[in-house]
């Protein structure tokens, strides 16, 4: 007799499925995250700030922003990849908006119980010791 593990199926909401396409406001993101990653170490990181991609991109950072790099995060998961969105901050509290902690709690299927220092940590070490962002560039047509 073999014994079937019950996981819990993975579950998406809408709102971070990607059109197939990329818009031209994630090239410009990635573009922005990517330069950033470059420049940066997990000791030494250069944080990217909502507003900053806003102004850039000419998205509003209070309501497009957030689902614009949630968007890439999703494609970088779904690619193997870190979530790229975890160096995007806000200004004053330097850190991720609670839609990058619900975005990894959906993808790693996680409870509430696990802290939010703890998800930004990890997720800040896997962006900085991953050697691949070349794929993101591909993937996007970079």
């Amino acid at each position: 007799m073999s014994m079937i593990s019950k996981q819990k199926p993975l579950v998406f909401r809408a709102k971070y499925v990607m059109a197939i396409t990329p818009k031209i406001y994630h090239i410009q993101t990635a573009k922005i995250l990517l330069d950033h990653i470059q420049k940066s170490t997990y000791n030494d990181p250069w944080f990217v700030f909502y507003k900053e991609i806003g102004d850039i991109t000419g998205r509003d950072y209070h309501t497009q922003v957030g689902n614009d790099v949630g968007d890439l995060s999703y494609l970088c998961h779904c690619n193997s990849m870190p979530m790229i969105s975890t160096i995007v901050v806000n200004q004053e509290t330097l850190k991720p908006g609670t839609g990058f902690y619900d975005l990894w709690r959906d993808l790693y299927i996680s409870d509430d119980k696990i802290d939010d220092v703890y998800i930004f940590i990890k997720e800040l070490k896997a962006v900085f010791s991953y050697k691949e962002w070349y794929k993101l560039n591909e993937m996007l047509g970079i």
